[in-house]
């Protein structure tokens, strides 16, 4: 049996490759993943013979996915794409190949669900094919993840912690219980991505900023962090920290329907300040921020989820602790004395 993890960002498709593979008896679908951080992880867990892989998602794209794939734990990929990208997109493609990738095919027509034409056959015999192949290790994907690790960072940023904290439905409160007891020298920028309807997040940051002894502010393009202010990601604006520690806004597409999504800044701040992040999971539904407490463990941060007795709904604290990369799991008012202690 050949045992398939199939990596893309439209449920749809992944249901789809899913239907016309296992139309072969010898084929089993093991696992989804919809980003190339999340196949990552669950190639190490899973165990795949061989991955199909989109080439443009969310936090970490297929390129990307590629390179570290095959620079750590190599097997066979094979890149499945839409007709207009094979034509439009042909240098990420090839990039996608250099990385090492073994071949490239286009994504059925969703009208051969139940009656497969050429396109799902030629894909059922690409895998069955390129799942025997003895992949090798690429030398320049390894070479890059660690290169990655262990670029020298500004000066100035070698010893700022930085702490980001993402929260959803019962978030506000939960901030403001978490935020107050911070001192107003606080020596670490605090980034903030909570979910929360347009036109009410220069409200929250008004709320928090009489609530609490530190400065809190939406926010703003290309904005410098600094200890002791607290930043919230604008409503509908992705947020992030580039090497620089400079905050960039995107309008890159929503992430499992979230724009700002908290795995969006945890993965950025983990690829900048690495073991010097302090991450923290607080009340709401669905898993945003847990693939960024994964990344964030990987760089060596720590980590923090509120428990399930003080969250008015345990949804996000609860999948980023089955991961099994949370450190410590609190009731919401011992949150802040262990950020106090994890800055020491």
């Amino acid at each position: 049996m050949i045992k398939v993890l199939i990596v893309d960002d439209s449920l749809v498709v992944r249901k789809m490759l899913a239907h016309v593979l296992e139309q072969d008896p010898d084929i089993e679908i093991i696992g989804f993943a919809h980003d190339g951080l999340e196949g990552i992880e669950k190639i190490k867990t899973l165990k795949p013979d061989i991955v199909t892989m989109d080439v443009c998602m969310p936090v970490l794209d297929g390129i990307k996915a590629v390179e570290e794939i095959m620079g750590n734990n190599p097997l066979p990929i094979l890149i499945v794409t839409s007709s207009s990208f094979l034509s439009e997109g042909k240098h990420l493609i090839y990039r996608a190949l250099e990385a090492g990738a073994l071949d490239v095919v286009k994504k059925p027509d969703i009208r051969e669900w139940d009656n497969p034409g050429e396109e799902v056959l030629k894909l059922i015999r690409k895998v069955k094919l390129l799942s025997k192949v003895k992949v090798i290790k690429h030398i320049k994907g390894a070479l890059k993840v660690e290169k990655d690790l262990n670029i020298p960072l500004p000066k100035a940023m070698k010893s700022m912690k930085v702490v980001a904290i993402v929260s959803s439905t019962g978030g506000p409160k939960s901030l403001g219980k978490v935020l107050s007891p911070l001192p107003n020298d606080f020596p670490a920028p605090i980034l903030i991505v909570q979910h929360i309807a347009d036109g009410f997040i220069q409200g929250l940051a008004d709320w928090l900023d009489s609530e609490c002894k530190m400065k809190v502010v939406v926010a703003e393009k290309n904005e410098k962090i600094k200890p002791g202010i607290i930043y919230l990601a604008p409503t509908g604006t992705h947020m992030k920290v580039n090497h620089h520690g400079r905050i960039q806004l995107s309008n890159e597409v929503p992430i499992n329907g979230l724009r700002p999504a908290g795995d969006y800044l945890l993965e950025t701040v983990a690829s900048a300040f690495r073991a010097n992040v302090i991450a923290v999971i607080l009340t709401g539904m669905g898993d945003d921020g847990t693939r960024g407490i994964v990344r964030v463990k990987h760089y060596g941060g720590k980590t923090i989820a509120q428990d399930e007795e003080t969250s008015v709904v345990y949804g996000m604290p609860k999948t980023a602790f089955e991961t099994g990369k949370i450190d410590k799991v609190l009731p919401l008012l011992k949150i802040s004395k262990m950020i106090l202690e994890f800055m020491n």
